[in-house]
């Protein structure tokens, strides 16, 4: 009976399974159907409702792709009000905003705000804050809130009259702002393979395995292909193609390929190995490497992409 390897099996449910590097950032636990809202009164011209964010550290940086805010009125009107998102790159208090965006805001549900082209990328917690553009009349919406108690250190609130912000608990928040952020996890995460050696017929190649950004002790899987026509993951593209050196590599790797898969190092470095044949007739051939990490808690466990690495075989 054969062994298949941990990384193989990873590698083929990557390859099965769409992988999504989005994570829906939330404090409030408001349901699908809205039942538990409490729409949250007192707002005036100037000030703002602001929710904090805490990605987990090993997803660092990640990019700011939607905003999500749920606007509610007792009269259950379709009326729309007018607001400015501001995106804070702290989390307590928050700071001079990196982005800035008026928006007119629907009563009924979660209003959805695009901005993936805004390039917004955040290196920690961060914070979301809604700025009230006019002072709302009885039949406009308003902010939200859940109704089981207000988080500290999850809301905040800008008062206008003082010019200050202040715990959104402390000033009569009944539970935590409707106000939710979409972060792509994986944006920024860098995994190379890089070569000093000449790939000659009869020679072995060595190949350097790199994730400087959160690959220590990752492990790691690598494969080989004769194209780069790319593998779809969802959002993401294994950089290798589907044909029959892919599989020899993953599942028939002696004496050819060496240390395909393996453990990144503390600082997430690694070497693999190409053992070349000495046969005339595999010169001028192309094929290109790349790896992936292994991480439980990332989608479907994988958490790095490499780069792919072109290769020509040379007498």
């Amino acid at each position: 009976m054969r062994i298949v390897p941990l990384g193989l099996i990873a590698l083929g449910i990557a390859l099965a399974a769409p992988l999504s590097a989005q994570k829906l950032l939330q404090n409030d636990s408001i349901p699908p159907s809205l039942a538990t809202v409490v729409i949250q009164k007192g707002f005036i011209q100037g000030d703002i409702g602001a929710a904090t964010f805490a990605p987990n550290a090993s997803e660092y940086p990640v990019k700011l792709l939607e905003v999500q805010v749920l606007m509610k009125d007792t009269f259950n009107s379709t009326a729309q009000r007018i607001y400015v998102l501001h995106v804070y790159p702290t989390a307590t208090p928050p700071a001079t905003p990196v982005y800035s965006l008026g928006v007119a805001l629907r009563e009924g549900g979660f209003n959805k705000i695009d901005l993936r082209a805004q390039n917004i990328v955040l290196n920690g917690p961060f914070t979301v804050g809604m700025e009230v553009f006019d002072t709302p009349q009885p039949a406009e919406p308003n902010l939200c809130t859940d109704a089981d108690g207000c988080q500290n250190g999850k809301n905040w609130i800008f008062d206008i009259n003082t010019r200050l912000w202040f715990p959104g608990c402390l000033l009569g928040l009944r539970g935590d702002l409707a106000i939710r952020a979409l972060v792509d996890t994986n944006y920024g995460a860098s995994a190379n393979v890089t070569t000093a050696s000449t790939p000659r017929a009869g020679s072995t190649v060595v190949l350097n395995l790199s994730v400087p950004n959160g690959g220590a002790q990752l492990p790691y899987q690598a494969a080989s292909s004769f194209s780069s026509s790319g593998l779809p993951l969802g959002t993401r593209t294994i950089p290798l193609g589907l044909d029959g050196l892919l599989w020899i590599s993953l599942f028939s790797p002696a004496p050819i390929f060496a240390n395909y898969s393996g453990t990144l190092d503390s600082v997430g470095n690694g070497i693999a190995l190409i053992n070349l044949p000495n046969i005339p007739g595999i010169v001028g051939a192309k094929f290109y490497t790349a790896f992936l990490t292994l991480d439980p808690p990332s989608p479907n466990g994988v958490k790095h992409i490499s780069t792919a690495l072109p290769l020509t075989i040379v007498p």
